[in-house]
Order: C-alpha cells, then sequence, then structure tokens
C-alpha cells in the first residue's frame, strides 16, 4: 500500500517549486475506487498556487481534444485544440499548472495513444507543444477492482513514474476530513470522524473488488458523502439508515449506528472538558470500549486551553490502561493545538509519569 503522504512527496519531487521546477516527469496514481486520489492532486495544485485542469479520460472521444481545422485557408491545414489543455500559445492558462486525466485506465486505446503523444518527449497535441511548466498525472483503478479498467499500453507505462496501490492511512483521512471542514471545502459529520477513531478504521474503506458479486461497500468517497447526508437530515431520520446503508454497505453501516448508540449513553465531551471539576467528577463509564471512545474524544478536543482538564479527564478514564493512555495522548499531541507544549502535559512529562511513552511522544 503507498499511503497519500508519499504520493504527495513524490508529486512535490516531481513538480519542484513554482520557480524552480523539478523534472516533470509524468506520474500515474493507480488505487481502488473512492481512495481521493484525483483530490489530493488538486488539494496539491490548490495549494501551490498553480494552474489545475481535469479531464474525465475515460468519458473523452480523440476528437474531443484536438481536431483538423480544415476550413482554414491554403493548401495545408492546423489543428483545433481543446481550451483546456495547457497548450503553447493558450493564454488562458498559466505557465505552471498540473493537468489530470483521470480514470485513464478506462479510457479506451485512441484516448491512450492521444496521451501518449501528449506526455514527454513528444509533448504535444497535434502540432501544438504543450506548456512545459505543466505536470501531468493520470489515475486510473486496478484491473482486479472491476472498474472497467483496461490494460495501459506498455509505451505509455513507461513514460510514468507508476504509483500503485494508493491508500490514505486514517490518520490522513482524519487530517483531510478536518482540513476540508474548516476551510468549507466539505463538512464531515463529527459522530462519523468519531466512529473512525474508536474503530480503528476499519470500516473507513473495505472495498474489495475481488468479491464474485459486486456489492455496496465503504470507501472514503462513500463516508464523505454519508457526512453531508447525516449533516442534512440529522440523526434523527427514518429514511438516514437507508441512505447511509446505501452508501457505505451494510456491515459499516450497521457498526455506526452500533457506535451511535453507544455515544448517545456516554457523558456530554464537551461538558466534561469544560474545567478540571468536570473532568474529574463524570461518571467514567465501565465497558472498555466505551472508555476507548471517550479517550479518542477528548483527545480530538485537546488544545493549550483545556490541557489541564484534558490531562484529568484521560487519567481518570485510562487508569491501569496504558494502552489506551498511549493512543490518548498521541492524537492529542497529533491534533491538539499546542497541546504538547502546554504546562499540563509538560508536567506530567518531567514528573516521569510517562517515562515509557518518551519515544513514542518524540520527546
Amino acid at each position: 500500500m503507498t499511503n497519500l503522504t508519499t504520493v504527495r512527496k513524490i508529486i512535490t519531487a516531481s513538480f519542484g517549486t513554482v520557480e524552480a521546477p523539478g523534472p516533470m516527469t509524468p506520474i500515474f496514481i493507480e488505487g481502488a475506487p473512492g481512495t481521493g486520489k484525483t483530490q489530493l492532486v488538486k488539494d496539491i495544485a490548490k495549494d501551490a498556487g498553480v494552474g489545475f485542469v481535469f479531464i474525465p479520460a475515460s468519458t473523452m472521444r480523440p476528437e474531443d481534444l484536438t481536431v483538423p481545422d480544415v476550413l482554414s485557408e491554403g493548401s495545408t491545414y492546423d489543428y483545433k485544440i481543446f481550451k483546456n489543455l495547457p497548450v503553447i500559445g493558450n493564454e488562458d492558462l498559466p505557465d505552471r499548472g498540473v493537468l489530470v486525466f483521470d480514470e485513464s485506465s478506462q479510457a479506451d486505446l485512441d484516448i491512450q495513444k492521444f496521451l501518449g503523444q501528449v506526455l514527454p518527449p513528444n509533448s504535444a497535441a497535434g502540432t501544438h507543444k504543450m506548456k512545459p511548466g505543466w505536470l501531468i498525472i493520470a489515475t486510473g483503478n486496478r484491473r482486479e477492482d472491476k472498474a472497467g479498467a483496461n490494460k495501459l499500453l506498455t509505451h505509455l507505462l513507461d513514460r510514468f513514474i507508476l504509483v500503485e496501490d494508493v491508500e490514505p492511512t486514517l490518520k490522513e483521512w482524519t487530517d483531510y476530513s478536518l482540513t476540508a471542514s474548516n476551510r468549507g471545502d466539505d463538512d464531515f459529520n463529527p459522530l462519523v470522524m468519531a466512529f473512525h477513531q474508536q474503530s480503528e478504521g476499519r470500516y473507513l474503506h473495505t472495498f474489495d473488488g475481488s468479491q464474485t458479486q459486486v456489492r455496496k461497500t465503504a470507501t472514503f468517497r462513500g463516508w464523505s458523502m454519508a457526512s453531508r447526508f447525516i449533516n442534512s437530515l440529522g440523526m434523527g431520520s427514518k429514511e438516514l439508515p437507508t441512505i447511509v446503508r446505501g452508501i457505505v454497505g451494510e456491515a459499516a453501516a450497521q457498526q455506526f449506528y452500533a457506535f451511535v448508540q453507544v455515544a448517545n449513553e456516554l457523558p456530554d465531551i464537551d461538558e466534561v472538558l469544560s474545567s478540571v471539576e468536570a473532568a474529574s467528577r463524570f461518571v467514567v463509564p465501565k465497558p472498555l470500549g466505551h472508555r476507548w471512545f471517550m479517550t479518542s474524544a477528548i483527545a480530538r478536543k485537546a488544545d493549550w486551553r483545556n490541557a489541564d482538564a484534558v490531562i484529568a479527564a484521560l487519567l481518570r478514564l485510562c487508569d491501569n490502561h496504558e494502552d489506551m493512555l498511549v493512543a490518548g495522548l498521541l492524537v492529542a499531541k497529533d491534533y491538539g493545538d499546542r497541546f504538547s507544549s502546554s504546562e499540563a502535559f509538560g508536567k506530567q512529562i518531567t514528573a516521569g509519569v510517562f517515562d515509557s511513552l518518551h519515544d513514542q511522544l518524540g520527546l
């Protein structure tokens, strides 16, 4: 498996910076459906402040991209080019950017051949040369995913850096969820995010293309869709269970609703963290699974302002369960705004309470 952090580093290494281009070697990103391949590339282009063009290769025909200009005067003719192709002379597009041919492995052979001409060393669409500052990235599913993928032409594949079996980690999905929600690109429901933390991502992506009969399964994209319905309809909607089941599949939906039932019976996390006094008096649930959920939920709300309450709550929840405490502290350190720099956290470390955690906490 190749995680998204590795893919991002490969893309950045090839693209370079706006001022100093890298090798600009094309990249083919291959993975199961719904794993965020295209979204990652779009986010990288947005972060870099460069152009981004998306071409759905699987639905295109060669004549959609370039056609002979047979009506031109004289005995010779040129080609007309699709306006979204970053060719030299196209002033509507900047000099630096990323061109994505999405679902390239599902494209027919004629489109694959066209892509082969666009890639270096030819770098041409018809008689028009491509802008050298544009990195070409193709995405696609694997043949075993049963998503209609064809065998990529060998001469085409030879021109790519092939990045296979791309799949985000739980932390990458969580980071994206938080970032997307904060900047308004998407709105991930907190219950969905807490569920995947509690279940350690076991139901985040259950796609299995090897099944003899196609069944609806959970994907990263699916949980994003489910979040929107949960936010729109509310958990009390009678139609919502059917919708969620239709998006992420029966098994994942059952586990999610079982989690929701448990979450509704637990102390309110915001109330627990409202003060050190509240963190010291809430009723600690007896089932270990419930305590794991509360530990995860509290750690994800940690920051430098509520650090005292977070530490007080975690110590009570994780009594005699050091592994739970390790997990909670790591989550709080990774996601909590300046939590690891807080006085409360520092006191626990210097007191030697967490000596066995120093390596994991990077201290």
